[in-house]
């Protein structure tokens, strides 16, 4: 196959095609088998009419067209592939020259992905601050693990509760002098001072004693979840059963083994703090990433067309949809969850669409400049990890990705994610930073190639074979 590409106005290109004359022969060939198969010619049974009894009683050009109808479609999608274009619409076919005996031509006009106006992207100037862990930040954690460790003792009866004890308590809620759903609890065990219940409730217990009864007055916030106690005064009848202290273990060699298995108190700490950096420095690769996408994003120029946000919010919104089904949700509740209408969630999926297409486009555009082109194997590599993921054959998902034409997508991931990993191994070494970073996010790819559309067309032929 022979492919050109001539560039036309706005993202239009012009693509033309050469299928030689032994493919289009033998697609003709095949047609009339076609042909021969629906036709009734007297004297003749269907299936073994003569190919020249057809072009004779029903005419070479019907038999063309069945060609054409049962073999386009895929003659384009390898052209795409051939020609390494990415379509984003539909395609304007226009047959040249389809005879026996020569080779087909034919033209398609159709939109492609935006061309990008790069800005700088090799001297980013990014700035992440340097990773250090402090001995107080070591202390806190240490600290923590003291709480995390400690015991509570019973408090002396004649204790007072005070912010920082436990009291063990029952208690039950009345709205207008009737019980509430959730308002009532026994042997509930309750830290003053840890907020953990409605604002005041701790604060009137402070100075209680073990036996006391008290009741409290509680006005619930405006925005409390439960919409029939939001902003509604409650009273609740509370006794206090039991008060307890927290006993902290002493920091020593014997607590960092208890908490860790380790032999001295500094072992512990050096564990710590190296768990401190790790995280920080996950953080940090995170900030740089986004940092990155973000001037890059920033730094270039591209157009998006409306048909792309279009198709990518769809994908997107159908994909959130059927994740809600799955638990048991649509969209009707979760929108009145969150409290938001359909068109206002469908402007913010818009609006995040066009920066995903955005900057993977630029990345792209930035790998092609750079010369990052796939090879065989990294192809093969990519196909064979979402065969193994979906549990799919390689050879069955190879050939329905190069027959429909979604082989130029899928370079396109790749080069993406070449393009990203390329640009934060350069920040690193810049910022001093240890290369070769793993485990860091990559960029949404979502609007590339939708496999689970896919795997159904794989499973669709596999079934139309075994019914033949």
């Amino acid at each position: 196959m022979k492919t050109a590409v001539e560039k036309l106005e706005g993202n239009k290109v012009l693509l033309k095609v050469e299928v030689s004359v032994e493919k289009f022969d033998e697609a003709i060939h095949g047609a009339y088998k076609e042909v021969g198969n629906k036709v009734k010619i007297p004297g003749f049974r269907k299936g073994k009419i003569p190919q020249e009894i057809i072009k004779t009683r029903v005419g070479e050009n019907v038999v063309v067209e069945e060609a054409l109808d049962r073999n386009l479609i895929n003659y384009y999608a390898e052209a795409v592939n051939h020609a390494d274009i990415q379509p984003i619409d539909k395609p304007d076919f226009n047959v040249i020259q389809s005879e026996a005996g020569k080779p087909l031509l034919f033209e398609v006009k159709v939109d492609v992905r935006p061309e990008v106006k790069l800005g700088e992207y090799k001297n980013l100037d990014i700035k992440i601050d340097p990773i250090e862990v402090s001995d107080e930040e070591v202390d806190k954690e240490v600290e923590n693990l003291r709480d995390k460790f400690s015991k509570l003792e019973i408090s002396p009866d004649d204790t007072k509760l005070k912010e920082g004890d436990f009291a063990l308590i029952d208690f039950k809620g009345h709205l207008n002098d009737e019980p509430f759903e959730g308002g009532s609890a026994s042997d509930y065990l309750l830290e003053i001072g840890s907020k953990n219940f409605v604002p005041g409730f701790e604060d009137q217990l402070i100075g209680a004693s073990k036996g006391e009864e008290r009741q409290i007055s509680i006005t619930f916030p405006e925005d409390y979840d439960a919409a029939e106690l939001a902003g509604k005064e409650t009273k609740f009848d509370v006794q206090v059963k039991e008060i307890k202290y927290k006993v902290l273990p002493e920091i020593n060699d014997d607590f960092a083994k208890e908490v860790g298995g380790f032999d001295a108190l500094e072992e512990l700490r050096k564990d710590i703090k190296e768990k401190i950096k790790d995280m920080k420095t996950k953080n940090a690769e995170h900030e740089l990433h986004g940092k990155i996408l973000e001037a890059v994003y920033n730094g270039s120029e591209v157009e998006i067309p409306e048909i792309m946000i279009t198709k990518h919010s769809n994908d997107v919104i159908n994909n959130f949809a059927n994740s809600l089904s799955a638990q048991g949700m649509n969209m009707e509740a979760y929108l009145n969850q969150i409290n938001k209408d359909f068109k206002a969630f469908v402007d913010d999926v818009n609006k995040n669409s066009e920066r995903d297409i955005k900057v993977k486009t630029i990345l792209e555009a930035i790998g092609r400049a750079e010369g990052f082109i796939p090879t065989e194997d990294e192809i093969n590599e990519e196909i064979n990890f979402y065969a193994s993921k979906n549990k799919q054959n390689f050879e069955d998902l190879k050939n329905f990705i190069i027959t429909h034409g979604d082989l130029p997508i899928l370079k396109s991931d790749i080069i993406v994610n070449k393009t990203l990993h390329w640009l934060i191994e350069n920040e690193k070494e810049k910022l001093g930073w240890k290369t070769e970073s793993e485990n860091i996010e990559e960029p949404d790819t979502s609007e590339g190639l939708d496999m689970s559309a896919i795997f159904e067309g794989i499973d669709q032929i596999k079934g139309k074979e075994e019914e033949e």
